[in-house]
């Protein structure tokens, strides 16, 4: 089954970890449904300092408005969207666009030759406002797809029942809390919703990068991909 992701590596590792039933056909990463559906910002002329290829496309795509678009163009039976990279908040510029605040945008060194106002936090109302313009337009770009976004929760415990660290100073239950209305916001808009059960949301020392609030045992990836199957 071919899958498009929208979202962050926790859409990406469903596909990683469930190969056997999924094949990825296009990601976008790192960039918020704010950024996505406002006016592009242009790319600075200052050479980016960052040597990934696949960190510089992110960079290139969130400032250009890119994500939303390309996914809508792949040719796909299904595309996976999560919300958890709306937690890195949003700059807005002088041109009248947003970026998302990225470690690769301030290891490009892009962000300081970008004019642009206090970065607007996740949770916020301010943001929350900002991300519930947004929803409609991603609704509506995505209405001829079968479109999916995964709601589940950061895990605050993992396999073993170790503590799983803080994600920017704050306990899974402040994002579990945060993120409700964001997610009332993207059902409100008739956008199809996956929840993972909690049980399921439990982060584990085996995962490829380590332990995490937004990186799960693979039961949480696996149920994903049976459930995806299911629907298409």
């Amino acid at each position: 089954m071919k899958v498009s992701v929208y979202g962050s590596c926790v859409a990406r590792d469903v596909v990683r970890v469930a190969e056997e039933y999924l094949e990825l056909e296009r990601y976008y990463a790192r960039s918020s449904w704010i950024s996505a559906t406002t006016k592009p910002v242009d790319l600075p002329k200052q050479k980016s300092k960052l040597d990934s290829a696949f960190q510089q496309r992110m960079v290139e795509y969130d400032l250009q408005s890119r994500a939303l678009s390309g996914v809508k163009g792949s040719e796909c039976q299904t595309i996976m969207l999560d919300l958890v990279d709306e937690r890195l908040g949003v700059y807005p510029t002088n041109s009248g666009g947003y970026v998302t605040w990225l470690n690769e945008l301030n290891h490009s060194g892009w962000l300081p030759v970008i004019p642009h106002g206090k970065l607007i936090e996740f949770g916020s109302d301010a943001h929350f406002e900002l991300f519930a313009g947004a929803v409609p337009r991603v609704a509506d770009a995505l209405a001829d797809k079968h479109a999916v976004l995964l709601k589940f929760d950061f895990a605050a415990k993992t396999l073993g029942g170790e503590d799983v660290p803080e994600t920017n100073g704050r306990p899974a239950k402040w994002w579990n809390e945060a993120y409700s209305r964001y997610y009332d916001a993207v059902s409100a808009a008739g956008i199809e919703i996956m929840e993972v059960p909690a049980e399921l949301c439990l982060s584990t020392k085996e995962h490829r990068w380590g332990i995490a609030q937004y990186h799960y045992q693979d039961d949480f990836y696996f149920w994903v991909a049976e459930n995806l199957k299911a629907r298409k």
